[in-house]
Parts: C-alpha cells; structure tokens; sequence
C-alpha cells in the first residue's frame, strides 16, 4: 500500500491555512478555536494524514471482500431483509449511513472513478445498475414508484469508485438526506438527467 508523502508548508502558507481553518471552525460551531489549537491538531496527525491511497485494484478487492464477508455474516444470523447481490461484474450491499428504511449502494466491479467519467459507451452498465437496484428493491417489496436512485456528482462524492445509489421509500427520506439526495441537482444526478449524456 502507498502511503502519501508528508509535505512540509512553508511558515507563511501553514499560518494562513492555519488562519483560515480557524475561522472555518469556528464558523462551523466549534466555540474555543484558536491559532495554537490548530497549530497542536495540525502537529498531532502529521505521522498519520488520516486517509490511505489505494490502487483501483484495492479499491475493488477492499468493496468485494466487505460485501462477502457481510454477506456470510447475514447468512449465519439467518438475515434476510437486507440483500446482497454478487457476480462477476457488480456487488450490491446496503448503505453504513441510510438516507430511508432502505439504501443500497451498486457498485461495478469494473473501476470507474465517478458518473462524470462515464462515457455514452456505457449506457448499458448504468442499465444494469439501475435493474440490480430494481431487483434488491422488489426483493424488500418496496414500492417502485417510491425510490431514488442516482449517482453523486463531483467533487461532491467520498469515495472515487461510481456506485449508485437506490434509495426507498423516497418520501421517508429526512431533511438532510432530501438535500444531499435532492434530484438532479449539482451534486446528485437521477438516471434520467445522467442519461441524457
């Protein structure tokens, strides 16, 4: 595994980002910010950046291995509400942070970084996406006409591996989850405004 280089920043630019981190903080609600804090969080995790840098091939075997051995364990506790769909090009499982009573993300096992590296010759596997969605879906007996489904728009996505998301029932989603889930909107593109490419 690769591990980032450390990059040292010069006095002047570490005081800035220091500086504006301050004020980001505190605009986000942290009351007892202050230069000298930031400057001690900053020293504390410069021997560990808090992220690993993955191969494509890593990011796929790391997604493959955490959807079977969730799947062993759902089989051993005899769990049957939450499916798992496996096959030689994509893995389905559910979401560590659900929008609704359920969310699955679809995932190809082919690497594609994010729906805005798609090109018009894969059509079809956005097709298949949305049909395993469907499948998972119908397995739950949710109500086809109350689900999301898409794909969230960069920079706007944490992992750079395209899943789908598929979501239901849409109209149970919260607040939070409505906008950071809202329909084709800059961040999060439906199947109908991405297949428009």
């Amino acid at each position: 595994m690769r591990m980032p280089t450390l990059v040292m920043l010069d006095d002047a630019v570490y005081k800035w980002f220091s500086q504006l981190r301050t004020s980001g903080l505190a605009r986000g609600g942290e009351e007892s910010v202050s230069l000298d804090g930031v400057e001690a969080w900053f020293e504390a995790d410069k021997d560990d950046p808090g992220f690993q840098i993955l191969t494509e091939e890593e990011i796929v075997a790391s997604v493959t291995e955490e959807a079977e051995s969730s799947e062993d364990e759902k089989e051993k506790a005899g769990d049957t509400t939450q499916p798992t769909i496996k096959d030689d090009n994509y893995v389905a499982f559910s979401d560590i942070k659900p929008a609704s009573k359920y969310h699955y993300l679809i995932i190809p096992k082919q690497h594609i970084s994010d729906a805005k590296s798609l090109v018009p010759e894969q059509k079809t596997l956005v097709e298949d996406l949305v049909r395993i969605a469907k499948q998972i879906l119908e397995q739950t007996g949710v109500d086809l006409s109350d689900v999301r489904f898409g794909f969230h728009w960069p920079p706007f996505h944490s992992i750079s591996h395209l899943h789908l998301h598929a979501i239901a029932p849409a109209s149970q989603m919260g607040f939070i989850s409505r906008g950071i889930f809202k329909p084709d909107s800059w961040w999060f593109v439906t199947k109908k405004g991405f297949m428009e490419f």
